[in-house]
């Protein structure tokens, strides 16, 4: 049988997406004006991660099984090219399984259910011919940063607004909705500058191929990236409406960021926007950005909805088990290592 893990790819996801989706099951959850019961919420969570599951699942299967060729040509291991058709057949058949079962319990609208159905279009027409979007260029990007990033966040907050008996303001889920899809954007376009030597050797039509490496660097570096970095300030200010601490946390978090970088930098450049262009853009995306994103967004989401309700403890502990966090590498490395510099500085040697 295929190797689930392997062929999947839950690493690329799990800590990626999922936690963006949590902040906002948890933002949904905190917000309710009659908390649901902590079983049922909790078992809505479980269900919902298992189609989560299942729809990403389809995406990867699809997207190997159509490159195939391609890979092959390439010499890229794909594991999908030495599996026999039966088992990819009951492999595709198990994926969709799991990606609509959990909705036979899970309550939906018809809003809900087009989006899942549009995540499945959009799949389709990113992987397979003629449409086959992937090679087509920004249209192709475009796809990817939807059904990675946009559509499967909308989902989390209509799903859990509608359990939680919420109102979605025009006001929260536009600003989501805009954010997440230029953070996908953002991602697809740093993944095909990284992958474009590849991309030309298979002839694979990629925005980076088409428009050139020098153009699509330039758009990401003073185009994408400004306007991400804005609409992710929109959201903060948006949800922190109802979530002071997340606005709040995330200034913390930023003080916090350019003081570690300051007294850790292999440049000792003290401003991090003099640095080259290549690691002002690497130090923005990952530090300021990503990390904060999926280590601290969601946790940052838990006080409020414990406040709210004390019985949602669970979904604290339930969050540290299953995903990666903020308070790890803030105990077991920043902190150490300013200590480490500051006892260097003060009593000259190593420590």
């Amino acid at each position: 049988m295929l190797k689930f893990k392997g062929h999947l790819k839950i690493h690329r996801w799990w800590d990626g997406q999922l936690p963006l989706m949590m902040a906002l099951v948890y933002f949904e959850l905190s917000v309710s004006k009659h908390a649901p019961a902590v079983w049922y919420a909790l078992l809505a969570l479980v269900l919902f991660l298992v189609s989560s599951v299942g729809i990403a699942s389809f995406g990867y299967l699809l997207n190997d099984y159509t490159d195939r060729d391609q890979d092959r040509q390439s010499g890229v291991h794909n594991l999908l090219a030495r599996t026999r058709k039966r088992k990819i057949v009951i492999a595709f058949a198990a994926v969709i399984l799991v990606s609509w079962a959990p909705w036979l319990a899970l309550p939906y609208n018809p809003g809900i259910l087009a989006l899942i159905a549009f995540e499945y279009f959009l799949f389709i027409a990113y992987s397979v011919k003629p449409i086959r979007l992937k090679e087509r260029g920004l249209p192709g990007s475009a796809a990817d940063s939807l059904y990675g990033y946009a559509v499967p966040l909308t989902v989390a907050l209509l799903l859990f607004a509608q359990i939680c008996h919420n109102t979605v303001h025009w006001w929260q889920i536009v600003p989501v909705i805009s954010w997440s899809f230029v953070l996908g954007l953002r991602h697809i376009f740093v993944h095909q500058l990284k992958d474009s030597a590849h991309d030309e050797v298979t002839g694979a039509q990629t925005s980076v191929t088409t428009l050139g490496w020098d153009r699509v660097f330039h758009a990401l570096a003073y185009r994408v990236l400004p306007v991400e970095c804005l609409l992710f300030a929109t959201v903060l200010i948006a949800l922190g409406v109802s979530n002071p601490l997340l606005p709040v946390g995330y200034l913390g978090y930023l003080a916090w960021s350019l003081y570690y970088h300051k007294r850790t930098s292999l440049w000792r450049e003290a401003n991090p926007w003099k640095l080259p262009i290549n690691d002002r853009l690497l130090f923005t995306t990952v530090t300021l950005m990503s990390r904060f994103q999926r280590h601290w967004f969601p946790v940052l989401m838990l006080p409020a909805l414990i406040v709210h309700a004390p019985v949602y403890l669970v979904f604290a502990l339930v969050h540290f088990l299953l995903f990666e966090n903020g308070f790890r590498p803030l105990f077991q490395y920043e902190i150490p290592e300013i200590k480490r510099i500051y006892r260097i500085n003060r009593f000259g040697g190593t420590c």
